[in-house]
């Protein structure tokens, strides 16, 4: 039987550094299964939520009737683009926080929408009032609809109203 000889301090601190590192190398190994593994799990998510954005762009959004306020009032790509080009380049997590300042954007362009809509609706309102060339003008009180001028024969402006243009 072969004995070995006594190891020596320094042949000992070899072998102890030679197990550390072997040690470091065997938890880097770790680690990287660990990230691909979680990589792949991240992988899948992205791509669930691209796909259900995907969905929603070629289903829905075509049959709600209306578009992007944020694309309509700034240009550019309407936010579900924006939110899937997001979790394309930096993953679902990172893509949050930018999808909803992206969504509250579009509610604010939304509203500045509306406002600008409005105005414009009673704008023409006033002009078709004020310019009242549909053809009837309603003497008592001033309607240009004959529905309007109709119900002022039923006593709502006075009575005595009198269609002319027929």
């Amino acid at each position: 039987m072969r004995r070995s000889l006594p190891e020596s301090g320094n042949e000992r601190s070899m072998k102890k550094a030679r197990y550390l590192v072997r040690a470091k190398s065997l938890a880097r190994e770790r680690s990287m299964y660990n990230n691909r593994l979680l990589d792949r799990g991240s992988l899948i998510v992205n791509n669930s939520a691209i796909i259900a954005i995907i969905a929603y762009q070629k289903y829905l959004s075509p049959h709600k009737g209306f578009s992007c306020a944020h694309r309509l009032l700034h240009g550019g790509e309407s936010c579900s683009q924006y939110i899937k080009r997001m979790i394309a380049e930096r993953g679902v997590i990172s893509a949050i926080p930018r999808a909803r300042q992206r969504l509250k954007d579009c509610k604010a362009a939304n509203i500045v929408m509306k406002a600008g809509s409005n105005k414009k609706r009673r704008q023409e309102k006033q002009n078709l009032v004020d310019d009242c060339v549909a053809g009837w003008d309603c003497y008592c009180c001033g309607a240009c609809d004959a529905v309007d001028c109709l119900n002022g024969l039923n006593g709502d402006c006075g009575g005595g109203c009198d269609l002319v243009g027929w």
